[in-house]
């Protein structure tokens, strides 16, 4: 796991992607694992919904963690910025170097989760879409996770 931003290729090829986390006077902090033969940048953010049961919470006073809603898969390496490194709070990192193995489960949780409801709306359009899975932004990359 590495901690990192991403690049402004990234965002230039997303920039149509309402879902994907942008913010205009500097770039989210992310959190780089590969689970399923992918890469996968998870954001940092503060004020996360305490009820929000998609993150890791790193911080409780600033309900502030890692949005796993809020995740992208890394398709290029270049999507990833190798010329700034961000500088990530002692919480955050205490919080994340020792539960790593936890982060990584908690993930694929949610990965399998976001997989098989978009495969049962695919199946039955018909079917109200999961508020979990409707506001995330892995929702752009159905191909690369193998869902079309």
């Amino acid at each position: 796991m590495e901690f990192c931003f991403l690049s402004k290729e990234f965002y230039e090829k997303y920039k149509k992607c309402k879902e994907i986390l942008v913010k205009q006077d500097r770039p989210y902090t992310v959190l780089i694992i590969e689970t399923v033969n992918k890469k996968f940048a998870i954001p940092f953010r503060s004020h996360i919904n305490p009820n929000n049961r998609d993150c890791f919470i790193t911080d409780k006073a600033h309900n502030a963690g890692l949005d796993f809603q809020k995740s992208v898969v890394i398709v290029k390496d270049s999507y990833v910025s190798t010329t700034d490194r961000p500088e990530v709070r002692n919480i955050d990192y205490i919080a994340i170097h020792f539960k790593d193995y936890e982060i990584k489960r908690k993930f694929e949780s949610f990965l399998k989760f976001f997989m098989s409801e978009f495969k049962r709306h695919k199946e039955k359009p018909e079917l109200k879409t999961n508020a979990r899975i409707q506001f995330c932004s892995l929702q752009y990359f159905t191909k690369e996770l193998g869902l079309e």
